[in-house]
């Protein structure tokens, strides 16, 4: 089903922070009357059934209803809990959401199987709203990392109120169609375990080197053994890292997923990701497997999006950080990679490998942004955001006025940034270690 762009009255487009909005106020409209209004995405609606959403502590109930891209019911009044997402965006008016199923769903058929979480992303500091997604795209392609979130952009109403455009996504977490890997929180070696590399961390952490680390998966409830498990993959993780600092490829070997680091080295030089060393930076391990460098997550401040660090929204250089720099968001494991000749070689064979696919990239942000014009340019009737600064992005970028001309400076950067690597990874300079920045 798709109509015409409404015309939102100023009640429907006041802004909503989910803090308390109970369905009688003055502005909320029907399921039936946000059906009438859909543009060219599904739509989410959320009954908060008079509950406050306002912490990521704690879930409250709530209720949703979906409807496809074509306006037919997806999910109807199911029950949900729901809870706010994030760290630093948690002080934004536009909250991102983490909700779940009480029992295991999939819904508009976007993950690889059915589970309880999922998220809706608000992506506020990016105002192309395609980051992440083409990031999670990229991720998609470069198959020797088991998983990558899958993700659509959706419009979402809360409590009758229009909310603007989120990225649907599937939350990261150990799940058989997700983060693959073993859970009996009985053992400690033939137990699974997800790890994010994040200085947020704040349960089961363990620090290696200068960095923290947090235990993401389940851990025992006995505290006994809650702490050799922590132990374990802590002494482990330690020793993997220490094998690749030592540039040894087989001793490397013995504790890494290779191919699994060199797509996700891949991937977070291509998208110059500056929290690649800071937060939402991922590894599992299986029992009886090796460290393997999945999923990516957290893209909204990459691509070109972010000038906190020298060079970083720049299509030119490397993206990596000096790692005797704690302070500058070096990531050890992408920078000790980078230094050994045999990942270099593996790196430019893989990257050989997926050309063709990589070089879409710029077409995929360019078909979203047109195929979904009207739903994407409604977002800003509810977040004025156009033509000024959010966050960090680039002076250029803030000026730019349309929805249009922001998924454009995207797709540009994308191929100034594919063309760079591809001679970079195809030079003397980069066989021979030789490290170039933005100014070559």
């Amino acid at each position: 089903m798709k109509c015409i762009f409404p015309i939102l009255t100023a009640a429907v487009m006041a802004v909503c922070t989910l803090s308390v909005l109970p369905q009688t106020v003055a502005s909320a409209i029907t399921n039936d009357e946000i059906l009438e209004q859909q543009l060219t995405m599904p739509v989410i609606s959320i009954d908060t059934l008079g509950n406050s959403v306002n912490t990521k502590e704690s879930y409250t109930d709530a209720k949703i209803t979906i409807w496809d891209e074509n306006g037919t019911i997806d999910t109807k009044d199911a029950n949900i809990s729901i809870r706010l997402r994030g760290n630093s965006t948690l002080n934004l008016d536009k909250k991102s959401y983490r909700f779940k199923f009480p029992k295991k769903s999939n819904p508009l058929h976007l993950g690889d199987g059915s589970a309880k979480s999922w998220n809706l992303v608000a992506n506020y500091y990016d105002t192309s709203l395609l980051r992440s997604m083409t990031a999670y795209h990229l991720g998609d392609m470069l198959d020797n990392m088991p998983y990558t979130p899958n993700s659509r952009s959706v419009e979402v109403y809360v409590n009758g109120s229009y909310q603007g455009v989120y990225l649907l996504c599937e939350a990261v977490n150990v799940a058989k169609s997700r983060i693959a890997i073993t859970e009996d929180t009985t053992k400690i070696e033939d137990d699974g375990y997800l790890v994010e590399m994040s200085r947020y961390a704040e349960e089961n952490v363990f620090t290696v080197d200068c960095c923290q680390y947090e235990v993401k998966s389940d851990v025992s409830e006995d505290p006994e053994i809650a702490a050799k498990q922590i132990a374990y993959i802590s002494n482990y993780t330690e020793q993997a890292l220490h094998a690749l600092k030592s540039g040894s490829q087989s001793e490397t070997e013995k504790y890494i997923d290779i191919p699994s680091l060199v797509d996700n080295y891949l991937a977070n030089e291509l998208c110059k990701n500056v929290d690649a060393g800071w937060d939402s930076y991922y590894f599992s391990k299986d029992a009886g497997g090796k460290l393997t460098f999945h999923p990516m997550w957290d893209y909204d401040l990459a691509l070109g999006n972010n000038t906190e660090a020298k060079g970083i929204s720049d299509a030119k250089g490397l993206g990596i950080f000096d790692v005797t720099d704690s302070s500058a968001n070096s990531n050890p494991w992408l920078c000790y990679a980078i230094r050994c000749d045999w990942f270099r070689e593996m790196l430019q064979a893989r990257w050989d490998e997926k050309f063709a696919e990589i070089e879409t990239l710029p077409d995929f942000v360019r078909t979203e942004a047109s195929v979904n014009a009207d739903s994407y340019n409604r977002n800003f009737t509810k977040w004025n955001t156009l033509g000024r600064k959010v966050y960090n992005e680039t002076d250029e970028a803030a000026a730019l006025k349309t929805h249009s001309e922001h998924a454009a400076y995207l797709a540009n950067w994308l191929n100034q940034r594919i063309t760079w690597l591809n001679d970079y990874y195809h030079s003397d300079a980069f066989a021979e270690g030789v490290f170039l920045d933005e100014t070559n």
